[in-house]
């Protein structure tokens, strides 16, 4: 028979080799014999943990920590599992225990930064990995934990530089290739992304996440197909992957299968019922398919459980204008503003106009915001807004200026990007309807509204030659996307 110090390293040997089974087998040996041997219990706690069994490993843990409060390990041990169980402020507490009594452990002050990062306190985080990178500067681990918060933080370049120091110390460090590429995509640089993701991926070819990132570079390089085949590919490796399933309803989306696209969100909602988001994704999909009604009931589902979502609102106004309901459509769609990718900031130093304020005497920047054809289509109302009394300053991109710059109630026509003039109020161009309470009955139709350019119309009737017959011009496609 081993004796207990024998048994212990035999123990601790086998740990090390991942051979946890005949590891416990040891530890429980020396239990039956020593029921209250400090180290056996410790190395079982670990042992449990590593396992996943928590619950067993906190009452061990907690047990060698009743027994040695002086122990830095032990103290770090117990805030391991702590942490593993989501109790984030207790561990947070015993790892400030443990650095107390052990201040230079750079482990400590790494797993101490994990929970700050876990609790959203992102600045401590980021001070606690660099203490540990001052103790242990060659610690690739730790570096790629601090490009995590940067990430977080939003500091990319910074954050890109952490990651590349770790893969300096380690070349094949999977999670931070897989981290790296992510780190490019919110730097706009797709081809580096993607070329990083793809080495993941040779460290990896069996992780969901890999081909998840995978997926995401390629989508926005507009590789819609592939991206498709990475989040299928993510989602057979791990079938209850909610991000793989949104992600490849985003790709069918993009491909135009809208039928498929709904069934995956669906699939996702199934796996993630509480998620405001899977809501309006689902409704977004409805909406797609013309399925009004249930696009509406899936957006109050998202509202409901996140009141302030803002994409949710536009996109229930965009519905209910598809269904000609203007006087609950138009004002959700006013929401837009407050969605990230539409927000326009330019003109927040002055009040917005949505019909309430007298306009007599007044400066008003009316202004595009979304497609030309929306502009073409909204700018009908720039002369009403000037029979208000306003003098009217309608800002519109270049392509557009020719056209619109003998358009009736205009004072002013600006190309986007020049120097605004002084002025009173803004208004885009698509809150005129809700700020002239429009209905289906009111849209202003006093047609022709725009006319074109007399020279041009010259120019064009002698290169089409005489008109014989009916002439029709098609639109391909629009450059707005919902």
């Amino acid at each position: 028979m081993l004796s207990v110090e024998n048994a212990l390293q035999r123990a601790r040997s086998l740990c090390r080799s991942g051979q946890w089974v005949g590891a416990e087998q040891l530890c429980t040996s020396i239990l039956q014999r020593h029921p209250d041997q400090l180290d056996a219990i410790e190395l079982l706690g670990l042992i449990a943990a590593q396992s996943q069994r928590t619950s067993q490993a906190l009452e061990l843990l907690g047990r060698v920590v009743a027994a040695r409060p002086r122990d830095a390990r032990a103290h770090n041990n117990y805030a391991n599992v702590l942490m593993l169980l989501g109790r984030f402020e207790e561990s947070l507490q015993s790892y400030g225990r443990a650095l107390q009594l052990r201040p230079d452990d750079p482990e400590a002050h790494r797993n101490r930064g994990s929970v700050l990062r876990a609790l959203g306190r992102l600045d401590e985080a980021l001070a606690s990995y660099g203490r540990t990178l001052q103790l242990r500067p060659n610690y690739p681990e730790a570096h790629a934990n601090r490009a995590s918060v940067l990430q977080a933080l939003g500091r990319l370049e910074e954050a890109l530089q952490s990651h590349e120091r770790a893969l300096q110390l380690k070349p094949d460090y999977f999670e931070s290739h897989s981290s790296r590429g992510t780190v490019l995509q919110a730097l706009g640089r797709l081809e580096e992304a993607l070329q990083s993701h793809q080495r993941a991926l040779q460290l990896k070819p069996d992780s969901p996440v890999a081909h998840y990132n995978h997926g995401n570079a390629l989508h926005e390089l507009g590789r819609f197909e592939e991206a498709l085949q990475s989040h299928e590919r993510a989602l057979q490796l791990k079938p209850d992957y909610f991000e793989a399933q949104s992600n490849r309803a985003g790709a069918l989306l993009a491909l135009g299968r809208f039928e498929e696209a709904l069934h995956s969100y669906e699939r996702a909602l199934q796996l993630k019922p509480d998620s405001a988001e899977a809501y309006a994704n689902v409704g977004v999909s409805h909406c797609l398919c013309n399925q009004l009604e249930s696009a509406v009931m899936n957006l109050n589902c998202a509202i409901h459980i996140r009141p302030d979502y803002a994409d949710a609102y536009f996109y229930r106004g965009y519905a209910a204008l598809l269904a000609g309901d203007f006087a609950h459509g138009w004002a959700d769609y006013e929401w837009r503003g407050k969605v990230a990718r539409m927000a326009d900031h330019r003109y927040s130093d002055r009040p917005p106009w949505l019909g309430r304020e007298s306009l007599i005497g007044k400066t008003i920047v009316l202004h595009e915001e979304q497609g030309l054809g929306d502009t073409l289509q909204f700018c009908r109302y720039v002369k009403r807004v000037a029979d208000l009394g306003a003098s009217v300053v309608l800002e519109v991109s270049s392509q557009l200026a020719s056209l619109l710059k003998n358009l009736e109630g205009v004072s002013h026509l600006l190309v986007r990007g020049e120097p605004l003039p002084a002025y009173d109020y803004h208004c885009p161009l698509m809150s005129l309807p809700l700020a002239f309470g429009t209905s289906l009955s009111t849209i202003p139709a006093q047609v022709p509204y725009i006319v074109a350019d007399p020279v041009k119309m010259r120019f064009w009737s002698e290169k089409l030659g005489r008109w014989t017959q009916l002439r029709v011009g098609l639109v391909w496609s629009g450059g707005f996307r919902p």
